[in-house]
């Protein structure tokens, strides 16, 4: 079964839909945190994060940043 929010895709999924024979179950807008529990408690939360971490790194003076012997910037570690 796929869960599906209301996006203008919707004709392609039933397509899909047919040839996999499956059933697709369609998300009122503004309910998906209520039928999809793991993008809210953890996927949210981790890409927040992430964000916030890129956000620091690209935001470094240039005497903190590192770069590789080539010259180019260091990647962002983890």
């Amino acid at each position: 079964m796929s869960l599906i929010n209301n996006s203008p895709y919707l004709v392609q999924v039933a397509a899909v839909e047919r040839s996999a024979n499956s059933r697709s179950l369609l998300v009122p807008a503004g309910c998906t945190s209520l039928v999809q529990p793991l993008d809210v408690a953890l996927n949210k939360p981790f890409k927040s994060k992430m964000r916030e971490q890129w956000q620091k790194w690209l935001e470094l003076p240039e005497e903190e940043q590192q770069f590789t012997k080539t010259g180019k910037r260091q990647r962002v570690s983890v």
